[in-house]
């Protein structure tokens, strides 16, 4: 929990508070997602299932495919969207509550 904190979401929070501007632009395209999502695929046949000793349950691996999944789905339904044509940005579903105001 503390890695993930600390070297995924601050370094995102710190560079979107950093550039205010274009937050609400994401970040990588679908197209890119759903590479990264197939390279991730293909990481867990290849390297997990053929070359090493420690095999999870299956349930893990449906865990981590559902958490990805709701992370995923969640991020698309609270992207920030333009309001109108000056620099005011707002977001759908209450970003704020988590103590981001969109600066």
């Amino acid at each position: 929990m503390f890695h993930g904190v600390w070297s995924i979401l601050a370094p995102i929070v710190i560079t979107e508070a950093i550039y205010f501007r274009i937050a609400y632009k994401p970040w990588i395209k679908e197209k890119e997602l759903v590479f990264s999502a197939l390279v991730f695929t293909i990481d867990v046949i290849i390297i997990n299932l053929l070359l090493t000793k420690y095999q999870p349950s299956c349930m893990h691996y449906l865990a981590c495919f559902a958490t990805i999944f709701a992370l995923v789905f969640t991020t698309k339904k609270l992207r920030f969207r333009k309001t109108n044509k000056t620099e005011t940005y707002v977001t759908r579903n209450g970003m704020d509550l988590i103590g981001y105001h969109g600066v």
